[in-house]
Order: C-alpha cells, then sequence, then structure tokens
C-alpha cells in the first residue's frame, strides 16, 4: 500500500507539473545606452515595438528587467506591465557611447499602461542573479555573466564592410567587442539575412546561432496614441529621414539634388531632412547653402511620431541613398503611406524592397539626379511602385518577427 501511494504521489506531481503554468521567464533588457529622442536610430523602434508585442502575444510567459537610463523611464513605461521592473541605472564608464546603436525615426508611442516596477540600481553593476536570459539590443553588454544566456542583436557589421565611414578608433573598438560577443553570445538576433551573413563570414558565427528577424515597425504611426499634426512643409517633397551618420550619403543626396533641381527649375520638388540635429547636421545644412539650396533642402531635425507621419503623407517620394544598410525601416515605412521609393542598391535594400524600388548606385551621383527626375515627372512609374509596395508590404508582419524572437528567448532560457 505504501508503494501504492507513493506512486499515486508521484503521479499526481507529475500531472500537477503539466497543468500548472509555468513560471514566467525573467528578460533582463539592457538599454543603458538608449539615448532619449532619436540619437540611437532605428534600435528604439525596434525594442520598444518587438518588446510590447512580445508583451501582447506572449504576456504570461515573460517577465521583463529592463536597466536603463533615468531619462528613459517615460518612454520605457509606456510598455511595460505591473509584472515588470524598470531599474535606473547609468551607463557603465566602461562601454564606448558609440555603439552601433542605428536607425530610429521617431519614437514609438502607445497608450500608458500602469508603471511597472521602478527601481534604482546600487552603486557598481546591477544585479542579474534573478535574470532567465539577458537580452542585448546594443549587442554588447557589461551585464553578460558566465552562466547568463544572452540574446545579442546585431543590427551591421559597418566596422567590417564599410570602415571608411567610422573613425578608426571605433573601428577597432567594434573588431574587438565582436570578437569577444562572437564567444559570449548564446544566439545572436540578425535585421536581415545579410547582416547574418555578414556576420557568419567575418566572425565565423555558425549559422545555428544566428535567427534573423526583419523589423516591420511602421504600423507604430497608424496608431491614433501619437496624436495629430500638419506638415510642416507642403508635399510633393523628395522626403529622406536619417540621422547624419557618414554612411548615410547626404553628401552624394545633395550633391544630386543640385544637379535635379537646376533640370527641372521650377517644377522641382523640395528635399526634406529629418534626423537627430547634431554638428554634422548642422554642417550638412551649411553645405546645403553653399550649393545654392538654402530655401529648398529642410532641415527639420527630429520630429516627434505625429509630425514623421503627416511628412510621410504629404511625401512625394522617398530617396534612400544609403551607403550601408542592416535593414531599412524607412522603405517599409514609405510602402505604408504609398509613397514610391528611390532606394540605393547595396546591402540589404533589396532584400527589403524587392522590386517594389527604383534602385540606384548610391556613390553614382549622375544616376541618382536621374531617378530624382524620373520619380518627380513619370506619373505612372510612381504608380506601379506604389501597387508593388503594397504587394510587399504584405508579406511582412510584426506579430511573426516579434514570435521568432519570443521563441529564441524561451530557448535559450532553456526553457524548450
Amino acid at each position: 500500500m505504501a508503494g501504492s501511494s507513493q506512486a499515486s504521489r508521484s503521479w499526481f506531481s507529475r500531472v500537477l507539473q503539466r497543468v500548472r503554468p509555468a513560471a514566467p521567464i525573467t528578460v533582463g533588457v539592457d538599454l543603458m545606452l538608449m539615448q532619449p529622442g532619436g540619437a540611437n536610430g532605428g534600435v528604439k523602434p525596434l525594442v520598444y515595438s518587438f518588446l510590447a508585442e512580445i508583451a501582447r502575444t506572449h504576456g504570461r510567459s515573460f517577465r521583463y528587467v529592463v536597466f536603463a537610463q533615468p531619462e528613459l523611464a517615460p518612454e520605457i513605461t509606456a510598455f511595460l506591465r505591473p509584472c515588470d521592473e524598470l531599474v535606473c541605472a547609468t551607463q557603465p564608464s566602461t562601454l564606448n557611447p558609440q555603439l552601433p546603436a542605428r536607425r530610429s525615426l521617431g519614437e514609438g508611442g502607445s497608450t500608458l499602461n500602469p508603471p511597472p516596477n521602478v527601481a534604482s540600481a546600487k552603486a557598481g553593476q546591477p544585479s542579474t542573479s534573478h535574470l532567465s536570459v539577458l537580452y542585448a539590443p546594443f549587442g554588447r553588454s557589461p551585464l553578460i555573466r558566465p552562466g547568463l544566456p544572452t540574446v545579442s542583436l546585431i543590427v551591421d557589421l559597418l566596422h567590417r564592410d564599410l570602415p571608411e565611414a567610422l573613425p578608426p578608433e571605433e573601428v577597432h573598438y567594434r573588431h574587438e567587442w565582436f570578437q569577444q560577443l562572437a564567444t559570449s553570445a548564446t544566439f545572436f538576433q540578425c535585421i536581415s539575412h545579410y547582416t547574418a551573413s555578414r556576420l557568419q563570414l567575418h566572425n565565423a558565427v555558425p549559422p545555428a546561432r544566428c535567427f534573423v528577424t526583419h523589423i516591420p515597425v511602421h504600423q507604430r504611426l497608424a496608431t491614433d496614441a501619437i496624436g495629430t499634426a500638419e506638415s510642416p512643409i507642403a508635399g510633393p517633397f523628395f522626403f529622406y529621414p536619417a540621422n547624419s551618420w557618414p554612411h548615410k550619403n547626404h553628401e552624394a543626396l545633395l550633391a544630386a539634388y543640385q544637379r535635379y533641381r537646376s533640370a527641372a527649375s521650377a517644377e522641382a520638388w523640395p528635399l526634406v531632412l529629418t534626423g537627430y540635429p547634431d554638428a554634422r547636421m548642422q554642417s550638412l545644412a551649411t553645405h546645403a547653402t553653399s550649393l545654392g539650396l538654402g530655401g529648398h533642402v529642410h532641415f527639420l531635425g527630429h520630429v516627434d511620431d505625429a509630425h514623421f507621419r503627416a511628412l510621410w503623407r504629404a511625401a512625394g517620394a522617398l530617396v534612400y541613398p544609403s551607403r550601408h544598410e542592416g535593414f531599412g525601416i524607412p522603405l517599409l515605412e514609405a510602402m505604408s503611406f504609398r509613397c514610391p521609393i528611390i532606394a540605393a542598391n547595396t546591402t540589404s535594400l533589396p532584400e527589403v524592397g524587392g522590386d517594389a524600388c527604383l534602385y540606384v548606385d548610391p556613390n553614382d551621383v549622375a544616376s541618382l539626379a536621374s531617378a530624382l527626375t524620373r520619380i518627380a515627372s513619370d506619373a505612372a512609374l510612381r504608380a506601379a511602385l506604389v501597387q508593388r509596395g503594397t504587394e510587399r508590404l504584405a508579406e511582412f508582419s510584426l506579430s511573426r518577427e516579434a514570435a521568432k524572437l519570443a521563441d529564441c528567448l524561451v530557448r535559450a532560457a532553456g526553457r524548450s
């Protein structure tokens, strides 16, 4: 009887384990390098949108502990839940503030949820002992520890593929930490197949440790929560939303626009640029004036999502002559606003744009100027590109891409 009773208890225990909900996976999210506003590029809408989508679709499976600067609290609490925790921590002095934080076009606005638990990290490194897995959207993280599974986001390998776009010391720094990361991270989230292929080539990372998630975060601009605004510039105009990093190729665009404007004269569309208003962006504005383009090229700085949406609605075409991209969020944004696209024929952009873009060599100013002329003067071409863009956009799903990240977090935590 005793043996039978013990066997019954063992069977009952196994049944309880199957029907009792598993404790949520505690995901540490290192956002200590994230800045307010648009300085970090597209990493911000990527991370905010993916975390919010995972919370919405897999809410009971995950609990977030986000490490971030205090100034980010208003942004982050917009998508965290009462079960989550925000640890206010300052950026460690050992980390280079120029880590590859790329591609933001505005802030992901959403309805405020009840605030999560907010704590402040004590002096020294924040504790990670309670984490199941670490998510590192800036790739490297001072929170990486032996025995703590880590999923690192890789947005590009600019330092290997276009090193002249970075200061030499930054190239050296990134080279070192990519080498370290190749052995310390459990999995790598790559934002395109192109980026994954470059990581595997340059750092000998096995394909089994890489997974690809595209970045369909354009839907954040469709929500009523971001408010309403009027476009500060009347359309149609050419639109280039990009920070002033050298690889974004603003100088070639300005040279091409000067050629286009000289030929088109009074019929020329204006050129509108948005992006973080740093010293280099100011230098570009001065350069545009020296080319005789003052009053025709509009530098609007970083704009909020309401004004960003208004600009998209007024734009005549997106022009995206970047020399290097890990993905290219603006291409999907343009498609969602039925805006034709001129794009560089390099790196990840054909993977994203498919047949919905008029492609150009970003290093060929004459070709770029010709594309500006064709788009502005050919309504049939614009309509064809818009139709292809609508069809292309249907192939991208935030829920599907976020589910890939959720699945990898589960596998890294040893729950699958």
